[in-house]
């Protein structure tokens, strides 16, 4: 307040004459107690210099921010050497001088959740989101700590709202395709994965879950690509190899050299790691070849084996329905069922967010489990 009424501009002049820009709220002052002329005077004195410290609360609000980004720089070189508790005391201090800063209220909650504090960290996040309602980061953050808690539907708000707010950043896109795939969304997850492609083209495990969302539903024509990407860079990994094997052999549009392609992919796996999943994935192959009788045979041990093992029921009925279409001399008409555990993609959890955070790209290592 620089007001004729406060008794702030007039003395800060009479100790830093040369702030001239401090005529300019003096002359409105006066006019507005209809002192023309002193109004006239201060005007005509007006200047571009500002004052070191207008007022004497600003001189404090400043020295607070100062020693609000001390804090800050503290908290970041402990986050730097993984002290996340020295980084929580640091980003505290940090509030307690400036505690209406969103983005040190969201640092804090990131080392609280990587403390294992989940309930104080999303108190800070919805803290920053008061002060900062379309903070995208802010957003991100309340997603993945709402996913932890198994409250899906409430994180893809949220990372919705992280992704409209910053489209460029990667790390939200793919926790909300992951979500989206286990919710059964699996078009929108696919839209999402293939944004995040266009990002980043050689990331085996984003194609690799590209295929799976179009598998899923019932795109397998545009299926083929990424599988095929993600086969080329990865020829070694089963998981990889079953999809290839599983999405030729109940697509329809699959050519003849296609099929008899798989076919051999599939003895070959089979063979690598007998196990019911990649049994019934050569049984897959064996019908699509018009081979019905070996398919059948094959898939009864599948349903055998897949029971024996546990295999979720959803699987189960799964192979019992393609064993009924190869006694009929029908192929399989799906790659998988959409409920079947391979449409679940991991949960986030804080160290997997953090490697998020630090990789290039979102992708480690294609899991070889037949259920991830």
């Amino acid at each position: 307040d620089c007001g004729v009424a406060s008794g702030n501009c007039e003395p800060a002049l009479r100790r830093e004459p040369e702030a001239t820009q401090l005529h300019y709220p003096l002359a409105l002052a006066y006019r507005h107690q209809k002192d023309n002329g002193a109004a006239r005077r201060h005007l005509a004195l007006k200047g571009p210099r500002k004052p070191a410290v207008a007022d004497p609360l600003l001189g404090q609000v400043s020295a607070l921010r100062g020693t609000s980004q001390d804090h800050i720089k503290q908290g970041l070189k402990a986050y730097g050497r993984q002290d996340y508790a020295a980084a929580a005391a640091a980003y505290r201090a940090a509030l307690a001088a400036n505690p209406d800063d969103a983005r040190t209220h969201l640092a804090l909650a990131w080392v609280l959740e990587l403390l294992k504090k989940p309930a104080a960290s999303l108190r800070h996040v919805n803290r920053a989101l008061v002060l900062s309602a379309d903070y995208p980061k802010a957003h991100y953050a309340k997603g993945a700590l709402l996913e932890q808690q198994g409250r899906d539907d409430e994180a893809i708000e949220h990372y919705e709202l992280a992704v409209a707010g910053a489209p460029d950043e990667l790390p939200p896109r793919v926790l909300l395709a992951n979500v989206l795939m286990r919710r059964g969304r699996h078009q929108e997850a696919a839209s999402h994965y293939a944004r995040i492609s266009e990002r980043i083209p050689d990331d085996s495990l984003i194609l690799y879950r590209l295929a799976l969302a179009r598998l899923a539903a019932g795109q397998c024509r545009e299926a083929r690509a990424p599988l095929q990407h993600a086969f080329e860079r990865m020829r070694g990994d089963a998981t990889v190899l079953q999809a290839v094997v599983r999405g030729v052999s109940s697509c329809a549009t699959s050519t003849t050299a296609d099929r008899q392609a798989v076919l051999t992919f599939g003895q070959r796996l089979f063979q690598k790691i007998p196990r019911w999943d990649t049994g019934a994935a050569l049984a897959m192959a064996l019908a699509a070849n018009g081979r019905f009788e070996d398919a059948a045979r094959r898939q009864v041990r599948a349903v055998a084996e897949s029971e024996k093992a546990g295999a979720s029921a959803v699987s189960v009925k799964e192979l019992k329905t393609n064993l009924t279409r190869y006694r009929r001399k029908q192929p399989a008409a799906r790659a998988w069922a959409k409920a079947e555990p391979v449409f679940d993609a991991p949960r986030i959890t804080p160290q997997a967010r953090l490697s998020l955070e630090r990789e290039p790209g979102p992708a480690p290592a294609v899991p070889a489990s037949p259920n991830n």
